[in-house]
């Protein structure tokens, strides 16, 4: 429906590279068939409130992947976007 090729274009478990910390992972990372992603996605579980950590670890990924347009935090039911 998107037009997408679903294994060029996004990625599960995307390794971040956060300064300081080793093994940082994004949940999803679509690359939209680049090198580098472009939206970063990070999923919580859904009785989980979004907290204001939950939107630092959200910018820190998008902080320190210079590609990334759009970072967007839900947890299925509600979402917070950052631009």
């Amino acid at each position: 429906m998107l037009d997408y090729e679903r294994i060029d274009d996004y990625t599960h478990e995307y390794n971040a590279y956060v300064k300081g910390r080793k093994g940082t992972k994004v949940y999803i990372a679509v690359t939209f068939g680049k090198k580098s992603p472009v939206i970063v996605i990070e999923c919580k579980k859904a009785v989980q409130k979004l907290s204001d950590r939950n939107f630092k670890q959200l910018n820190e990924y998008v902080v320190y992947t210079p590609s990334v347009k759009v970072g967007i935090l839900t947890n299925g039911l509600i979402t917070g976007k950052y631009v």
